[in-house]
């Protein structure tokens, strides 16, 4: 995807090993954090992704979640696998209301029609199964004009959340011209969308409090890290490749926001 953090040089490496991913899932006590989250590139890659399900079931995580570009579950069997392993929370990733802007933004022809049929299957196993489902969308100067478009599509398949992420300008979006945006004028979309689906949650991520005063309702909950060996971190207010600028000392949000992205104010 042509706004993804990550480099090219991330598809050369291995996959994590079944007993690997469990060696991570141990670190984590499922007492203290119940919720674990198989996130990406694309998690459904790794072929050891439905028995790490199990285990984390097994384990006791009581939230077990996955983010995917839905294109593998495009086949329903290994969506339903996936459920029957214990997975309870899925979030599919939607850029565009049409096969122009969303293939344009992943770099792959036909994965519109994947990820659509993907959600489709979700909306047929939600009628009789019980489990969180959300749509993310990524913000770019390719799709801003289409996010009214892209909630209309996204709510047809009935999404506990849409979640709209902010460009974070690192990797190969962090070259790539044609996909950032204002932060600000991403806020001011966001706003925009709250007033137009006011039935819909709509959650926002990875956005300075500032901009959206008088709105922050719209922002998401901060994560916990969990580090090897079980240290914790929660990442606000710092982060190593974030920063604070001499205008945010005065701001009265400053203990609780993450700050913004040195490549974006460079």
């Amino acid at each position: 995807c042509r706004f993804c953090m990550e480099d090219k040089e991330i598809r050369k490496l291995p996959q994590l090993s079944l007993s690997q991913l469990k060696e991570k899932i141990d670190a984590i006590d499922p007492i203290k954090n119940p919720k674990i989250l198989f996130t990406g590139s694309e998690p459904t890659l790794n072929e050891n992704l439905i028995e790490a399900v199990r285990y984390a079931k097994d384990m006791g995580f009581s939230e077990i979640g996955l983010i995917t570009n839905g294109r593998r579950i495009s086949y329903i069997n290994y969506l339903k696998m996936l459920f029957s392993a214990g997975l309870n929370c899925i979030s599919v990733s939607l850029h565009g209301s049409r096969k122009e802007i969303h293939d344009k933004m992943t770099s792959t022809p036909k994965s519109f029609e994947q990820t659509i049929k993907g959600l489709e299957n979700i909306y047929k196993l939600r009628q009789n199964n019980n489990f969180n489902f959300n749509v993310n969308i990524t913000v770019t100067n390719l799709n801003i004009e289409d996010l009214s478009s892209v909630l209309e599509l996204a709510e047809k398949f009935s999404p506990d959340n849409i979640v709209l992420n902010p460009v974070i300008p690192l990797g190969r979006a962090g070259t790539d011209s044609q996909i950032p945006i204002r932060y600000s004028d991403f806020a001011k979309r966001a706003i925009e969308l709250k007033k137009k689906f006011p039935k819909q949650s709509i959650v926002i991520n990875g956005l300075v409090p500032c901009l959206l005063t008088g709105n922050l309702n719209l922002l998401g909950t901060k994560e916990v890290i969990i580090l090897p060996g079980k240290k914790k971190i929660l990442i606000i207010p710092e982060h190593n490749k974030k920063v604070k600028i001499k205008c945010c000392m005065s701001c009265i949000k400053y203990d609780s926001c993450e700050g913004i992205w040195k490549t974006y104010i460079d």
